[in-house]
């Protein structure tokens, strides 16, 4: 991935992570609530489908406070008999993970293979290289950052050897965003590159 800095001025970049951490702690709440709306939405939409059948998956329940709000979704999203089954994960851990394979694997349907076991993937090579730096941004970036980079394609060279060498513009909605990916003196750039590239 490239990005195009700016001419080189004095950033203080400690505090604009900070600024920024406390910006999106400030937004959680509202966009809590915006995605239990969502999921009430969803809700109403399955209810058009009755012949569906559906389970409630709700993960990172270890990162949820106070505890009693877990309660509260469940009992809002289970007022209608859409959901079969409902499962409280936190996959950092593991918790009920297990339970959740279980059931999935008592409800596959034996049937032929849709690929052979020679292909891992569907996605096309410039889909899997988009993917590595989507996940590469994931692990180095905290918050929402990682969610708003939108990637695009630029380049894709095949050098004499049979390295690859592809450029990506990483685009992001606020300038305080592009301090935090390039990092203090493009060091958090210069890693998810590295960790793209191995």
């Amino acid at each position: 991935p490239r990005m195009e800095e700016e001419e080189q001025e004095e950033i203080d970049y400690e505090n604009i992570v900070e600024e920024e951490e406390k910006n999106s702690e400030e937004e959680v709440d509202a966009d809590e609530e915006d995605d239990i709306d969502k999921l009430m939405d969803t809700n109403d939409e399955l209810k058009k489908k009755p012949y569906r059948e559906c389970i409630l998956v709700l993960n990172k329940i270890d990162l949820v406070k106070p505890k009693e709000r877990i309660l509260q979704i469940i009992t809002e999203l289970n007022e209608s008999p859409i959901f079969k089954e409902t499962f409280l994960t936190a996959a950092i851990d593991g918790s009920r993970v297990d339970e959740l394979k279980e059931y999935l694997m008592n409800k596959a349907v034996a049937r032929e293979w849709m690929f052979s076991p020679e292909i891992t993937t569907d996605l096309s090579p410039l889909q899997r290289v988009s993917e590595v730096i989507r996940e590469k941004l994931f692990m180095r970036l905290n918050q929402e950052v990682p969610y708003l980079v939108k990637q695009h394609n630029i380049g894709w060279t095949v050098l004499p050897d049979g390295s690859l060498i592809t450029d990506q513009s990483l685009i992001v909605p606020k300038r305080t965003m592009k301090i935090i990916i390039l990092g203090k003196g493009g060091s958090v750039f210069r890693a998810i590159t590295a960790d793209s590239a191995s």
